[in-house]
């Protein structure tokens, strides 16, 4: 059902955790794919320890590696997700349910994202509870138990959004050509990714409030050495549309309730 994309450098500790939730909290068929960007922490013997599907670079080629993934997903829907999160109870079944309906509409070029739950900061577009801001302090069951406890806490509403994990078939994914080298190594391409899904005629950006994953906020980039962190990836993005990245935002209408997209925004 789902080609669950990604990856990594560096990343097996929270490798670990991801892989564990897929496992623990997923219901319906899927394959992980990961990338390995010339890690030295004994992620390649992991992969091949659990039997995992990779492939590997001996340098790190930045977040555009998720597409040597892509290219080898056998399903027709592709998830492209990071290595800090942990996906919770429900979150594909929620995803299949959305699918279905824009099958039912008509709807074949859109993309779905699920709702962060980040342990810091204020960022009201994501649920802040704090069940461990890394890997060391991670306390798995006590999220569950808490998730499970309270709804209302946990809830969001549908909108307009494009955060990652974001989702999407996988013959959109190729008509756009995947995740742009150019950002290399990889800040704003997460804006790219709709900015050319909607080049090509997508219309729809849906976030889904039931559908929920926790995240270590940034962990996969903010590892990187200095020389890459001051890399702009938002200076790339004003060349190549045009606009910034706040401009597409407000045109596209982020954090707004759910609806389709319009046109004339590239």
């Amino acid at each position: 059902m789902f080609s669950i994309c990604l990856c990594s450098w560096n990343d097996l500790e929270y490798l670990k955790i991801l892989y564990r939730g897929l496992k623990r909290n997923t219901v319906l068929p899927y394959e992980l794919l990961v990338h390995d960007n010339g890690s030295e922490d004994g992620t390649e013997q992991w992969l091949k320890e659990n039997g995992i599907t990779y492939t590997r670079s001996e340098k790190n080629e930045g977040v555009a590696a998720v597409n040597y993934s892509v290219k080898r997903a056998k399903y027709d829907f592709v998830v492209d997700i990071n290595a800090d999160m942990y996906p919770l109870p429900g979150w594909d079944l929620t995803v299949l349910k959305q699918i279905q309906k824009f099958k039912r509409e008509g709807v074949e070029k859109y993309t779905i994202s699920a709702c962060l739950i980040e342990p810091t900061g204020d960022n009201p577009e994501f649920t802040i509870v704090n069940h461990g801001p890394n890997a060391q302090t991670f306390n798995e069951d006590s999220l569950l138990k808490d998730f499970s406890a309270n709804a209302v806490k946990y809830a969001k509403e549908d909108v307009i959004q494009y955060s990652h994990p974001v989702m999407m078939p996988k013959r959109l994914w190729e008509e756009f050509g995947g995740v742009d080298t150019t950002y290399f190594p990889g800040y704003a391409s997460d804006h790219d990714i709709p900015a050319c899904a909607y080049k090509v005629g997508c219309r729809n950006f849906i976030r889904l409030g039931k559908c929920r994953v926790y995240h270590f906020v940034s962990k996969t980039l903010t590892k990187l050495p200095p020389d890459l962190r001051v890399k702009n990836g938002h200076d790339i993005f004003t060349n190549k549309w045009k606009m910034t990245v706040e401009e597409f935002r407000k045109k596209i209408g982020i954090n707004q309730e759910y609806r389709r997209v319009i046109d004339g925004v590239i």
